[in-house]
């Protein structure tokens, strides 16, 4: 029997997403593409499924900007400049 992961990517249409941030730095950056190069892998044979990673630089001047103006996202202007990594999974295109 298959784990309910493979079913649910294998028999549904799902869109999944998980996005994080760090501390801005090359090795940052590095890290992040090289664990999803090496995990991404086990879902590439999903039949119509789709793996990204995406980058989004949070500049120092939008942190900054952020806590001045309500702070929705709990950022304070020592945290920035920042990386912020998305990772969204479709399956079931047609």
């Amino acid at each position: 029997m298959e784990n309910s992961f493979d079913n649910i990517v294998r028999e549904t249409n799902r869109r999944l997403f998980r996005a994080t941030s760090v501390k801005l730095s090359t090795q940052a950056v590095e890290v992040a593409q090289k664990v999803f190069d090496e995990e991404s892998v086990k879902l590439r044979s999903v039949a119509n499924g789709s793996v990204t990673i995406t980058y989004q630089y949070l500049s120092q001047t939008f942190v900054d900007a952020a806590y001045a103006n309500g702070n929705a996202i709990d950022l304070k202007p020592a945290d920035g400049p920042l990386i912020k990594f998305s990772l969204p999974y479709v399956t079931g295109i047609c």
